[in-house]
């Protein structure tokens, strides 16, 4: 149940947000809501102080020197609406479209939120991982920059310090990639997902996610890319080592394989 004696705040920049959580003995930062507001009404998240970034400036998607800048607060649904990110980045495009929720969740939720709460079945950073994206952490004693893949720390636990805010995303291109999941319904978690990504300089990855706490990279580049290799590389790779109410450790590991498989075809030959 929410407090009853909850602060609500809505700082019109990232500094005055920082200076909120370092004043507050406890505080919650809400970026889009679809995660915070329902674990803070199942009494799950305990806060004095709400700090809500709507108004902080960080809903634009830049794209500079070749690298997409994405705020923190952009929303799935502005992510699409950027003009040219189908061609600039279609990974996260395959992602936003398909987010478990639909209209709902792709207009309310945000990227940075998903990374965030670091779900090891969810879209965000299996994908982030992928596109070794890079993640701004702001505080008051100044700014950061983590890898995604470093970030994730494990089953929803993330590399966020006390009084932090993340603040951007930064995403350079790859030359080619795909995308595939597998969930029971349209409106449940995924299971497994896996992005595919192929450089320029024929560097070729897969990372999955849900089979362990954090997303799993494997080094493709080497290998003669055919899916019972793709197979066989995914099961002696991953450990069986994340389970939850839609599914144990062993059924991920067990079709984990393919939906690899079925993200690097996408990639049209590796």
């Amino acid at each position: 149940m929410i407090r009853d004696r909850l602060r609500y705040h809505a700082p019109a920049d990232v500094e005055t947000a920082c200076r909120i959580l370092g004043d507050s003995p406890s505080a919650a930062v809400i970026g889009g809501g679809t995660i915070a507001v329902p674990r803070l009404g199942r009494g799950e998240l305990r806060a004095d102080d709400i700090v809500h970034l709507s108004r902080a400036g960080l809903a634009e998607v830049v794209l500079s020197e070749g690298e997409l800048r994405i705020g923190s607060m952009v929303t799935y649904a502005g992510l699409l609406a950027t003009p040219g990110i189908e061609q600039l980045n279609p990974l996260l495009c395959t992602v936003a479209r398909g987010i478990t929720g639909g209209d709902q969740i792709r207009n309310q939720g945000t990227l940075g939120g998903s990374i965030c709460h670091a779900n090891p079945a969810s879209d965000v950073p299996t994908a982030l991982v992928a596109l070794r994206a890079r993640l701004v952490l702001h505080s008051i004693e100044g700014e950061r920059e983590v890898p995604a893949g470093e970030f994730l720390r494990g089953g929803f636990q993330a590399d966020i310090r006390p009084g932090e805010i993340l603040t951007h995303i930064l995403v350079r291109p790859v030359d080619r990639s795909g995308y595939h999941k597998f969930k029971l319904s349209e409106s449940s978690w995924p299971i497994v997902t896996a992005a595919a990504t192929l450089t320029h300089d024929r560097q070729c990855h897969v990372v999955l996610g849900g089979v362990e706490p954090v997303p799993v990279r494997i080094d493709l580049s080497q290998i003669v890319g055919t899916e019972s290799t793709i197979r066989e590389l995914v099961a002696a790779t991953v450990r069986p080592t994340w389970s939850d109410a839609l599914a144990p450790a062993e059924y991920r590991h067990l079709i984990s394989g393919e939906i690899a498989a079925r993200a690097v075809a996408q990639l049209g030959g590796v």
